[in-house]
């Protein structure tokens, strides 16, 4: 039996024509020795942008309370700088300095201890001034009860107000503290 040229036209129909292969090229991998460059290039740019951000602290509002309480019974200070601060649980402790009348930096660390009242209200319990290098036996003015109590009255009145709770960070030196804070 011969196909007849009807047939072999119906035949030619009824097959797709076939598709063209795609050509597969070979994709270019990058070597080790690229991966390895681009590696440390990205470590590096990491490293210099957090380098190179300010370092910002920002506390609590117990922090906000201290702050206020240092800066309400610090004596005539010229000026009056935060550095550093510690917050555990209750325990706030906040390092700052101040350039009194004669030009002299003096730093500070001050300790506030905060508890709860009867009426479950938090209030500063005591506050303590370390001075300088060595710790003092005696009481400076700023940790005196009765201030401490006196200031536990306007505690309530402080989470109204807008208090800076933003300092700047620790510096390396004296020279790295911006003037204005």
């Amino acid at each position: 039996m011969s196909q007849t040229s009807d047939d072999a036209d119906i035949d030619a129909k009824e097959t797709p024509p076939k598709k063209a292969k795609k050509i597969k090229r070979p994709r270019k991998q990058m070597s080790k020795k690229k991966i390895a460059i681009w590696s440390v290039v990205l470590i590096i740019f990491i490293l210099w942008y957090w380098g190179t951000r300010p370092l910002y602290i920002v506390g609590t509002q117990l922090f906000g309370v201290c702050r206020t309480y240092i800066e309400l019974n610090v004596q005539y200070p010229s000026e009056l700088r935060f550095i550093d601060i510690r917050e555990r649980g209750p325990d706030v402790t906040v390092e700052y300095m101040t350039t009194d009348s004669f030009g002299q930096d003096i730093s500070h660390q001050g300790t506030c201890m905060f508890k709860r009242d009867e009426n479950q209200q938090v209030v500063m319990d005591y506050f303590r001034l370390r001075r300088g290098i060595r710790d003092r036996d005696y009481l400076f003015e700023i940790e005196d009860p009765a201030r401490v109590e006196a200031f536990n009255q306007t505690i309530p009145h402080l989470s109204n107000m807008d208090i800076n709770l933003i300092i700047r960070g620790p510096a390396n030196s004296l020279g790295d503290l911006s003037p204005a804070q």
